[in-house]
């Protein structure tokens, strides 16, 4: 945040602030985009009542824990 301050002439609250409000909102697109990368797949919120039954195939208990460990290992290898 030193070279924030210098650049943008910023105060040190201001520039802690600005710095830890990026940080929260880059935070935030980790799981996502681990969770894309280990290749799951969210699908979107029904919007009617028909769409309820569409696609509800479960899917295999052991891929679903495989990539949850993957996505796992993507959010650890993301935040270091």
């Amino acid at each position: 945040s030193g070279a924030l301050m210098g650049y943008t002439g910023l105060d040190v609250p201001a520039a802690v602030a600005l710095v830890a409000t990026v940080v929260a909102l880059a935070a935030g697109a980790v799981a996502p985009f681990a969770f894309k990368l280990a290749g799951m797949r969210m699908p979107s919120l029904p919007s009617s009542a028909g769409q309820l039954q569409e696609g509800i195939d479960p899917y295999a208990g052991d891929e679903v824990a495989e990539r949850t460990e993957l996505a796992g290992r993507w959010v650890t290898a993301l935040f270091a």
